[in-house]
């Protein structure tokens, strides 16, 4: 069967903003998932080198899409986006939890190519915070890296922050907050700041943040608190500047 030249673009036009979005997947708000895949670039790619001191440029990357039911984007605090630095397939990975109003998740295509998708149910634990990856920005502002296995690493923001991707917390519960880090080049240390928000994809639902900075300072490498959870508040996150910070952790204990 032969299509005029104008249908025929338009057919291929849009089987290709189909393929960039990849296979959308039904997701629950406020669930923690992982999405699996394999990656590489697909055309022009830069060192990681240049990624983790900064280097600023576009970075091949797959990025997670949150859609409601009727395929409109739903958007969350910060994008997650997994970076690749070569052009052979490399395993990927994303941990995240659901903003409000996202009914499937697609994960869109910049410069490289996926194969394998899964998206997984991720079991609660003890520890509520996603992983602190590396290779996924959205969250390291001017920060330098030094990169470990599976994504950890050492993060010096002595002149950036880090704005941790939030997590679903219950109202009125209590939890436990400990980060591990260092102090930085600045006297200040490591400054920590708590922040609790009404929804998972609006900064303007900020509730309440802790009115005196936490620190880590001398030789301290780590630090720990415990607060609860504001009535009106559903979501949490934590906010690191001038210091060197390696992950934290977040329990509930009551």
């Amino acid at each position: 069967m032969r299509f005029p030249g104008s249908v025929l673009l338009m057919l291929l036009l849009g089987c290709a903003s189909a393929f960039s979005l990849g296979a959308a997947e039904k997701i629950v708000p406020c669930r923690r998932y992982r999405a699996e895949f394999e990656i590489r670039v697909a055309g022009k790619y830069y060192p990681l080198d240049w990624f983790c001191i900064g280097v600023n440029v576009t970075y091949p990357n797959a990025e997670l899409v949150f859609q409601n039911a009727k395929g409109k984007t739903v958007h969350q605090f910060r994008a997650m986006r997994f970076h690749a630095f070569s052009d052979s397939f490399t395993q990927g990975t994303i941990e995240f939890y659901v903003p409000e109003g996202a009914a499937k998740v697609v994960l869109r295509k910049n410069g490289v190519e996926l194969r394998n998708l899964r998206i997984v149910p991720v079991p609660a634990g003890k520890n509520l915070a996603l992983p602190v990856d590396y290779r996924i920005s959205g969250q390291f502002v001017k920060n330098e890296i030094a990169p470990g296995k599976d994504g950890s690493g050492i993060f010096d923001c002595t002149t950036g922050n880090i704005c941790f991707y939030p997590v679903p917390v219950e109202p009125g519960a209590k939890y436990r907050l400990t980060v591990n880090g260092a102090k930085g080049d600045k006297s200040s240390g490591l400054v920590i700041r708590t922040y609790f928000f009404r929804n998972g994809n609006s900064e303007k639902s900020l509730v309440a943040g802790n009115k005196e900075p936490m620190r880590i300072g001398g030789k301290k490498t780590s630090f720990t608190t415990t607060f609860r959870v504001p009535e009106n508040a559903r979501w949490f996150r934590l906010f690191c500047m001038w210091g060197i910070v390696y992950d934290y952790r977040l329990e509930k204990i009551q």
